[in-house]
């Protein structure tokens, strides 16, 4: 399950449960369901309605609510998916661990907590260290929760923050063993993205195009991704022709309004820009995250980083300190 969905508010489920009782709800990509988790893995959650017992794929769930949990950790899932990761904090602060009686409602409990201290220390907030090791813990003490697999892509994305890119690869491998093709083409991005901070080019180069030639139809955003990931390590090659007119086919055939890959197709052709000396147009393209993809919190970070060093190529200090304090009063960078 992702918990960036798992805020949105199951209308039609909680009507349902009312009427018939408490129960647990689950919305996925095909239907809701009401009834009883009988028990979970990393890959599918076992659930009871009407007597008959459903396996639910973890890769179809797009929300949960389960019966009996406490408000605050309702408000916890909201919080963190629209990013507000204080705010959920907070509410997951008001609740008693002692009190949660479910093996289920602990687990959801322990990893919105990891969840959070993840995401705010990739933001650059917070602790990388010490976020790894509360999501580490957070499979050990919970192996079949349905979050393990998003819990083991937050530690190699945590792992690759530190510089620790061999031990984040073991994690993104983790990812190949779900049964589903998107995930093992996700998989094979993220070690793709490991193997390009490592600076091993040739390696991520073979990778993405692995991914290109072998994806899947319904892993569009793997592929862009991918193609993204083409594009960066020709900039690292110096073929920066080859670079910017990747990116800019990115860039053309990404929705505006998915912020994320947006962003990253923006930032990807601003970097091939600027690495091939054209600074002004890869002012452009780093202000369009800036300035329209900013609820990307990794990538918006990237984008005032490179932009506070093209303001002061470009003589303009005033925007340069600007971009500098957004960095430092937002996401805690220097």
């Amino acid at each position: 399950m992702n918990v960036r969905c798992t805020c949105v508010a199951l209308a039609t489920a909680v009507a349902a449960a009312a009427s018939c009782g408490a129960a647990d709800s689950i919305k996925t990509t095909k239907m809701t369901y009401i009834g009883t988790i009988k028990s979970t893995s990393p890959t599918e959650v076992q659930f009871e309605r009407g007597g008959t017992v459903t396996p639910i794929p973890v890769n179809e769930i797009i929300n949960v609510r389960l019966d009996a949990e406490p408000s605050d950790l309702n408000a916890a899932r909201a919080h963190a998916a629209a990013g507000r990761y204080n705010d959920a904090r907070e509410s997951l602060g008001k609740i008693d661990p002692g009190e949660l009686n479910r093996e289920v409602t602990k687990a959801e409990f322990d990893f919105l907590r990891a969840y959070v201290d993840a995401k705010t220390a990739l933001a650059g907030s917070g602790d990388v260290a010490k976020a790894g090791s509360a999501m580490v813990d957070f499979t050990r003490n919970h192996p079949r929760s349905f979050h393990v697999l998003e819990a083991n892509e937050l530690i190699g994305d945590l792992l690759v923050a530190g510089g620790k890119y061999d031990a984040a690869q073991g994690y993104y491998r983790k990812l190949t063993e779900a049964p589903w093709p998107a995930y093992q083409t996700r998989a094979k991005v993220l070690l793709g993205k490991a193997e390009l901070a490592q600076g091993k080019i040739a390696e991520a180069k073979a990778t993405f195009q692995s991914i290109l030639d072998s994806a899947a139809a319904d892993s569009e955003p793997e592929k862009v991704a991918a193609e993204l990931g083409i594009a960066r390590c020709l900039a690292a090659e110096q073929d920066y022709e080859g670079a910017i007119e990747t990116a800019r086919k990115v860039v053309a055939s990404v929705d505006p309004e998915d912020t994320a890959l947006s962003a990253q197709a923006y930032n990807a052709l601003g970097t091939a820009l600027n690495a091939s000396g054209k600074k002004r147009d890869a002012l452009i393209a780093f202000l369009h995250v800036d300035v329209l993809y900013f609820n990307a919190p990794s990538e918006h970070v990237e984008a005032l980083e490179h932009l506070a060093q093209l303001w002061t190529d470009l003589n303009r200090p005033e925007q340069a300190t600007q971009a500098k304090q957004i960095l430092k009063q937002r996401y805690n960078r220097q």
